[in-house]
């Protein structure tokens, strides 16, 4: 089971990931989570819900921070 902040640094690490990813690869990302994907994604064994790994991919796309 994932803790609370466990689960921040994950979401902290896939924030680092897709700042390196150029637009078409953070579009590309999105579609997939947008299509393919049902409410969680699975990254390293963990639970990511979906609608975290969109506002992160459009906070990157948008140069905010999350």
């Amino acid at each position: 089971m994932t803790t609370q902040e466990e689960y921040k640094k994950y979401l902290m690490a896939l924030e680092a990931y897709y700042k390196t990813l150029s637009k078409e690869e953070l579009d590309e990302m999105e579609h997939l989570m947008d299509d393919t994907v049902g409410d969680r994604v699975c990254f390293d064994d963990v639970d990511i819900f979906k609608e975290d790994v969109i506002r992160i991919i459009n906070a990157v796309r948008s140069k905010t921070e999350i």
